[in-house]
Order: C-alpha cells, then sequence, then structure tokens
C-alpha cells in the first residue's frame, strides 16, 4: 500500500525531467492495459478483443478535456466516468460466452474507430487555431 502512495505521489511532489515522466506514464499506462486483460482474459476466461476501444475512448476524453481547459485530474476524473459509463452500455456482452464474446468484443473498436478519427482531427484543427 505504501509502495502504491509513493508511486501516485512521487512524479507530482518532486521536479522530474519530463523524459522521465513521460517514460514513467507510458510505463503504468502498459500496466494498466496488462491488469485489465489479466482480469477479463485470465480470470473470466474471456478473450476480450476491444479493450482498446476503452483506451482510445479514455485518450480523446481526456484530451478534449484538456483543450476545453480543464487540468490533469478533472480530465482523468472525466475521461474514467466517460469510459465507466460506456463499459455499462455494454454490460449485455458479458452474457456471451466463447467465439461469440470475442465477435462481439471485436466490434465495438471498428464502431468506434470513426469516433476517435473525427475527433482527433477536430482537435487538431482546434488547437492550430
Amino acid at each position: 500500500m505504501i509502495g502504491i502512495l509513493i508511486t501516485g505521489v512521487f512524479p507530482v511532489a518532486s521536479h522530474v525531467r519530463e523524459a522521465f515522466l513521460a517514460e514513467y506514464v507510458i510505463y503504468f499506462v502498459w500496466l494498466t492495459l496488462s491488469e485489465s486483460w489479466n482480469l477479463v482474459g485470465g480470470y473470466a476466461g474471456l478473450l476480450n478483443l476491444g479493450l482498446v476501444a476503452f483506451f482510445g475512448i479514455g485518450a480523446i476524453v481526456a484530451s478534449l478535456a484538456f483543450v476545453a481547459g480543464f487540468s490533469l485530474i478533472p480530465a482523468m476524473i472525466i475521461a474514467g466516468c466517460v469510459g465507466s459509463i460506456f463499459a455499462l452500455v455494454l454490460i449485455p456482452t458479458f452474457r456471451l460466452r466463447t467465439d461469440y464474446f470475442a465477435i462481439a468484443t471485436l466490434v465495438i473498436p471498428v464502431i468506434v474507430k470513426p469516433l476517435v478519427e473525427y475527433f482527433t482531427k477536430k482537435e487538431s484543427f482546434a488547437c492550430n487555431a
């Protein structure tokens, strides 16, 4: 517990180089993705191919919150809430088993990809204006 607290407070409390902080963030992104795969694939025994959709939605919502003027913590909370709402909508897919669950979760990123591309293009124009 103390290690988790130190890990969360370290980047905020100390003045570290930006390159180190970027590597630190990427490390925890991969750690989060691996744990989500462990929960669904390992403990539940399901082949989930839609995890990237949650990753993309969280990234887009957080970046849109940054563009709107929110700071880091509120942007993360907003992105987490939107991801949670998206997960609640997809609860019926947990009734499916084996190949049907894999196909249903493979459709999710296919549907989300155009939305991510649209908001990415829109955001890049907003930043350049």
